[in-house]
């Protein structure tokens, strides 16, 4: 244990909670600082919008108006900012505060695997990326990052301490379980695949890395379940199974996307009222780039708040696979056939660190996007790729389409 853990441990009721804190008092004082004067100027043209009204300064105060709140959420966030990891015999929830709370993610027990120690990209300096540890707790659907920033010997501290807590809590969690025997390496002789933890206590070994190495699904007497975050649904609709996605609504999304295009539309505006008032065929020119680059970023801003018009869908039946990828004005129907299905392969993504030696980063959980669920035909040629699952949703959608339609392939499978 470090002598001076940065994690604090509360025990409420049958709940352990971890909380780390996101206080940097030396960027928060320089950002209190620029944003009193930030204000001021705010103020004033405010004021003068009240009292001289016009167009031109409506569109002129727009970026001030969006840096300020920029720069007020970072700065509460920095001051005030707190992350709470809370373990029980039933759930593990992750919450987070910046002066109110601004996010909840709660997960069944039994979806939980373990705790590792992981690292991202913080920030550059002098164009070389910085890497930060923070604590990775895996799961069938996306993962739970927690304590970014903390060094590397209180991690691991804190990592195991997690672990033998959820040992503790729930030794016989169904994910420990389910997570032996789901797959077999495509070449065995190349890599070694991984193996869990025993939930009864023993030394096994721990997780091997799969890296970005596929492996062939085979089906148990363990069935697979929908992860619990899973935006995916399957349905039966005679001898199909139809798996489909749609978009939801985010407020981070909607919210950063306003405000990036209001900023970089306020000041493009600027220049076009002052092309209509004087035209000048440099300037218009000289525009063109900047406002494609707004016209982009409207795009994105339209996305984010018709996210649940957008979706995927794809209709497996023996021969036969339909895919339909759509909007709010359009649909992009695709239609594969084929004899059988040799096997099915879930592959990872590459690490953003590929370099990264450090033995604890499991293969098991994974943020959205970083598996894929890959159909092979007996040619051995790979038929369709349904990328951005996590790991538990590519091996639910494996175990329905193998146990639900199994004329789609061998029967010796």
């Amino acid at each position: 244990m470090p002598a001076k853990p940065r994690v604090q441990f509360d025990l409420v009721g049958d709940e352990l909670h971890l909380n780390w804190r996101t206080p940097k008092l030396g960027v928060s004082l320089f950002l209190l600082l620029w944003l009193t004067g930030w204000t001021v100027g705010c103020v004033f043209l405010i004021h003068t919008l009240l009292t001289d009204f016009e167009w031109f300064m409506v569109l002129f105060s727009i970026p001030f108006f969006v840096a300020w709140f920029a720069v007020a959420g970072i700065t509460a966030y920095l001051l005030f900012g707190r992350h709470q990891l809370a373990l029980g015999q039933h759930s593990l929830r992750h919450t987070s505060w910046a002066v109110i709370r601004v996010g909840t993610r709660e997960i069944p027990i039994d979806e939980v695997l373990r705790a590792f120690v992981d690292e991202e990209v913080s920030h550059s300096q002098n164009d070389v990326p910085v890497w930060h540890n923070f604590i990775r707790v895996d799961t069938l659907g996306k993962p739970v990052k927690f304590a970014k920033g903390i060094k590397e010997d209180e991690a691991a501290w804190l990592a195991e301490t997690i672990n033998m807590c959820l040992d503790q809590m729930a030794p016989n969690r169904a994910a420990l379980k389910l997570a032996d025997n789901d797959g077999d390496p495509v070449e065995s002789d190349r890599f070694e695949y991984f193996s869990t933890d025993s939930p009864d206590g023993e030394d096994d070994e721990p997780y091997e890395d799969i890296g970005t190495e596929p492996t062939v699904f085979v089906p148990t007497n363990n069935r697979w379940s929908k992860p619990s975050d899973s935006v995916w649904h399957q349905e039966a609709e005679g001898r199909s199974v139809v798996f489909r996605s749609r978009g939801q609504w985010s407020f981070v999304a909607i919210a950063m996307t306003t405000g990036i295009t209001l900023f970089w539309n306020g000041i493009v505006s600027v220049f076009v009222v002052e092309l209509f008032k004087n035209f000048e065929w440099f300037l218009a020119i000289f525009l063109i780039p900047f406002e494609v680059i707004g016209l982009c970023m409207f795009g994105a801003w339209l996305a984010a708040l018709t996210a649940p018009a957008w979706g995927s869908e794809y209709r497996f039946r023996p021969g036969r696979i339909e895919s339909c990828w759509w909007g709010p004005f359009f649909r992009w129907p695709k239609t594969i056939e084929f004899q059988q299905l040799d096997h099915l392969e879930i592959r990872r993504a590459k690490r953003a660190n590929p370099s990264n030696p450090n033995p604890q980063v499991t293969p098991l959980g994974g943020s959205k996007g970083e598996y894929s669920l890959v159909m092979i035909d007996t040619d051995n040629v790979i038929l369709l790729e349904i990328k951005s699952l996590t790991r538990g949703e590519a091996l639910w959608m494996a175990d329905k389409l193998m146990f639900e339609l199994p004329d789609m392939f061998p029967r010796d499978r």
